[in-house]
């Protein structure tokens, strides 16, 4: 299931009511509009070619044929709708070319204009193309007048040809240009003006935005669902307009994209999968054909046929600079790269064009492209969707009741699941015993339902084990009040010929029995010999139509004395035994992570390949930047992170890329939050989301790895400063949200977030750098040509006894003493450079006495880490005998979010703890 699909249920099921009403009306419509665009390209083309009913019948057909337009025709959509204003809008525009003075022609342009508009934002190009009619439409008139000089009147008649017509009508009154132009726009306006009217009246924020931005950013965002719009809208008023609806864009494939657009063009995806490339690649080449074809028109064509080629080329590709620009602008480019933005809006025209470039050919093309239409779209869509798609799941909410129970029950078992009704049906080879369920609460595990018809003795002589509806609806999906019909299939073994008793329990996903859920259902009667083939999958296909590969959490049965075996993938190397096995009977339960094939060995038989329909998941850790271990509610790893920007501005959204790995089925739905927290713990910006933006933590399955990129929105009010990220899951309560703990050592800790970073927002803090440094001491030594150390004020003393500071100078090192940190390393340091000197100090000992050292640095570039100051105190055999290492101001500034030229100034206290008295040299350094 898509993150956001919907499920379908028996509430669709007839008689319709409701919102499933509104839907099958919605629907009608779209079909109503696509017959009508089926009528207005047949119009079209007989306005161009009037004397050939041929060519306007085979490009009506085209239409009506091309899969992806049926699709997009046939769902509750604008596209259809849309489609036909457009397809309305070129017809009239071809009928203005011959009445290019009547004024009407102009209004209706101008209304249909508008409407598409309202209808389509993408529409928005339409005024252009009638610019383009008015230029066409003086093109004719002057070439109307020009032969009216050189020929006589030619007599009426009433023969037809093949040739495009589109000459002028003669007329008394010639209507200016800037008439058109006027009349055109103001029918744009009234035509679209009352929609965009009311979305500004209602939902613009002048109040918190201004007039101009508060106005146009509902008209332009909205809901933000069209990525393209936000960017459009941040460029034109700035990112912190959109800060909470922008997001990074997401990686470019164009060559992928070309193959997406392709298949979505001429195909409509099934079960979220297009067919075999090769049928929209042969009908795509047959389109490059047309457009040769269109040359030849072109070159052997007087100056008349060729405006009106222009009309429809024109029409075709006028949205093709949008679509450029909305793959370089939009958040995911998949959602542009789709072959209906170009088919919806010149449908009429491409398939007149099609019709034409083929018949330039040969007439027997165009009959054989449109026919092979005919065919993929009954095989290739029809009979491929009829096979894909399940039927509705047996579920009614709590509104709309299914029929009464038939034989009642009232068994109420784990977690609130409730047993309403059993019933059986006694098959050749098989029982079918249907169960009714009814959830009276949320439930938060997986169960399995297992069926056993007992004979007298306690043996197995039938069985199933499934989740409810062979997992087409585990109970983690089950909403309170929803009832559930679930049938089941037991295959029989052996000469069965007496009274039997029906047993049910529930398992968990481990296989282990439920307590007291074990339930005697029914006695039931049969009489039968069967002897099941140890080849033959329970349940069964009924037929080619229901041969739908099993997927994830579907069970099968195989019944043998021997244990059968699966070999898993193309080469057969890994092997699966069974879930369960109860006496012969042995049940699979398919993996989410099983290939998309496995051979089946029952015993010694081969019973050949079984097909699996897996939909993708990943359970490879990729490449990770930043490797770290967190767990969450011993439920959600975190394997590590991507922070590629470690500065940013305020309004702005910080791209951030999360790694997890799910280490159990979850029971609820998790969000995440990810907010960024200032130095005192204050938030600023940030949001609450489900991973992947959308992909519920309900459908992750353990061992799968999730790679979950997005952006941080960072308030446009954000004081300039360092931030942490602060991040973590929580649940939703009736109480209000509850942080998941993390587990350490598998047990929880009294901790419910991490933190990542540290970034930068703005520019530094106010309080930790200064405009210009005046050291007592200057030194302007480099440390690896990264940070300067600028000087240092005279060291001070703190003792409660007195102590003596000499000026004699020391050295000033980058390397840590043999007694510092081992596994740090330095920033290197150039040779052959003066050494800066710090004066030696005596001081007596005492509990409280300490050293406070300040020192001034200066970033010379953007440091390459975060790097660690040390204050080593030496005696004069240069043995360490105390040591200070600590961040730059005390860690609140890390060195590698300094800007080059900011001066920080840096205190650093040594404890002189158990230091006898005596002559020491201070030491100062850098190490990562």
């Amino acid at each position: 299931v898509d993150s956001y699909a919907l499920v379908h249920t028996a509430v669709e099921q007839p008689p319709y009511r409701g919102e499933v009403l509104i839907w099958h009306l919605g629907r009608g419509l779209s079909i109503l509009f696509g017959a009508i665009l089926i009528g207005l390209t047949y119009l079209t083309s007989l306005h161009i070619f009037p004397a050939d009913r041929r060519r306007a019948l085979l490009s009506a057909a085209l239409i009506a044929f091309v899969p992806a337009l049926l699709f997009h025709s046939s769902v509750l959509s604008y596209e259809s709708l849309s489609a036909v204003l457009t397809a309305l809008f070129l017809l009239v525009a071809l009928q203005t070319l011959k009445q290019p003075n009547r004024l009407r022609w102009w209004i209706a342009l101008g209304v249909l204009t508008g409407l598409s508009i309202t209808t389509k934002y993408s529409a928005v190009l339409l005024p252009l193309e009638i610019i383009f009619v008015i230029w066409l439409s003086n093109q004719f008139e002057a070439k109307a007048e020009a032969q009216a000089k050189l020929q006589p009147t030619p007599p009426l008649t009433n023969q037809q040809t093949n040739q495009p017509t589109n000459s002028p009508t003669p007329q008394l009154y010639k209507l200016p240009n800037w008439q058109r132009i006027l009349v055109a726009a103001l029918a744009t306006l009234i035509a679209s003006g009352w929609w965009f009217g009311f979305v500004a009246w209602e939902f613009n924020t002048i109040d918190t935005q201004g007039p101009v931005v508060g106005l146009l950013q509902p008209l332009l965002v909205g809901d933000a669902s069209d990525t393209t719009s936000v960017q459009v809208a941040g460029f034109l008023f700035g990112q912190q307009t959109v800060a909470n609806d922008a997001r990074p864009p997401m990686p470019r494939n164009y060559l992928q994209l070309a193959r997406s657009f392709s298949e979505s063009f001429w195909a409509a995806p099934v079960a979220g999968q297009f067919g075999p490339f090769i049928l929209p690649l042969v009908y795509s080449v047959l389109a490059l054909l047309a457009l040769a074809g269109l040359g030849r028109v072109w070159r052997q064509s007087d100056r008349r046929i060729r405006l009106i080629l222009s009309l429809l080329l024109v029409h075709t590709f006028l949205i093709v600079p949008l679509l450029l620009i909305r793959v370089l602008l939009s958040y995911d480019p998949r959602e542009v790269a789709q072959g209906r933005h170009l088919l919806l809006p010149a449908a009429s025209a491409i398939a007149v064009l099609l019709v034409w470039g083929w018949d330039q050919w040969s007439p027997k093309l165009s009959w054989l492209a449109v026919g092979g239409l005919l065919l993929w779209t009954i095989f290739g869509q029809l009979g491929w969707a009829v096979a894909a798609y399940p039927p509705p799941i047996p579920v009614w909410p709590q509104q709309v009741m299914a029929a009464p129970p038939a034989y009642p029950q009232e068994t109420v078992l784990a977690d609130g699941i409730k047993l309403v009704d059993v019933s059986h049906r006694v098959l050749p080879d098989a029982l079918e015993v249907t169960l009714r369920w009814e959830s009276l609460a949320t439930i938060k595990a997986d169960y399995l339902v297992e069926l056993s018809l007992l004979d007298s003795a306690g043996h197995v002589v039938g069985y199933n084990l499934s989740q409810p509806v062979n997992g087409r609806y585990p109970t983690r999906a089950w909403e309170p009040g929803d009832t559930i019909e679930d049938t089941h299939l037991l295959p029989l073994l052996g000469a069965l010929g007496d009274g039997y008793r029906l047993q049910l329990r529930l398992l968990t996903r481990a296989g282990e029995v439920v307590p007291h859920t074990e339930t005697t259902l029914d006695t039931v009667s049969l009489s039968t010999t069967a002897q099941p083939d140890p080849c033959t999958i329970w349940p069964p296909p009924d037929s080619w139509l229901d041969a739908i590969p099993l997927r994830p959490d579907a069970t099968f049965t195989i019944v043998n004395t021997e244990l059968p075996l699966l070999k898993l993938g193309s080469d057969e190397v890994v092997t699966q035994n069974p879930f369960h096995s109860v006496g012969d009977f042995h049940t699979f339960l398919v993996g989410p992570d099983w290939p998309t094939s496995a051979r089946l060995l029952s015993g010694d038989t081969d019973c050949g390949l079984l097909n699996f329909d897996i939909p993708p998941r990943n359970f490879t850790v990729p490449a990770i930047p930043q490797p770290l271990e967190a767990n969450f509610n011993n439920e959600i790893q975190l394997l590590g992170y991507e922070l590629p920007a470690r500065r940013i501005q305020p309004g702005q959204r910080l791209p951030l890329t999360l790694y997890w790995r799910s280490l159990a089925y979850m029971g609820e739905d998790y969000n995440l939050f990810a907010n960024p927290l200032d130095r005192d713990q204050q938030r600023w910006g940030g949001y609450d989301r489900r991973p992947r933006d959308g992909y519920s933590t309900l459908r992750w399955v353990p061992g799968e790895v999730i790679t979950d990129p997005f952006g941080i929105p960072i308030d446009a009010n954000a004081p300039d400063g360092i931030y942490t990220i602060d991040l973590g899951f929580y649940r939703q309560t009736e109480s209000g949200p509850e942080s998941l703990p993390l587990f350490q050592d598998g047990q929880a800790i009294d901790q419910h977030s991490l933190r990542l970073g540290p970034i930068k927002i703005g520019g530094p803090p106010l309080d930790l750098t200064l405009t210009e440094a005046h050291p007592e001491f200057p030194i302007n030594e480099s440390f690896g040509n990264q940070i300067t150390l600028l000087g240092y004020d005279e060291p001070s003393a703190d003792s409660r006894q007195p102590s003596a500071i000499s000026r004699q100078q020391s050295t000033v090192s980058e390397q840590p003493s043999p007694t510092s940190q081992p596994t740090n390393q330095p920033a290197s340091q150039p040779a052959n450079q003066p050494t800066p000197q710090l004066p030696n100090s005596t001081n007596s000992t005492n509990a409280t006495n300490s050293l406070t050292l300040t020192l001034y640095w200066q970033a010379d570039t953007t440091p390459a880490a975060d790097y660690t100051v040390f204050l080593h105190l030496r005696d004069e055999s240069n043995q360490t005998i105390a040591q200070k290492d600590n961040p730059p101001a005390g860690g609140q500034y890390p060195t590698s979010l300094w800007d080059p030229g900011e001066m920080i100034k840096d205190e650093l206290t040594l404890p002189l703890d158990d230091v006898p008295p005596g002559r020491y040299t201070p030491v100062v350094g850098l190490y990562n």
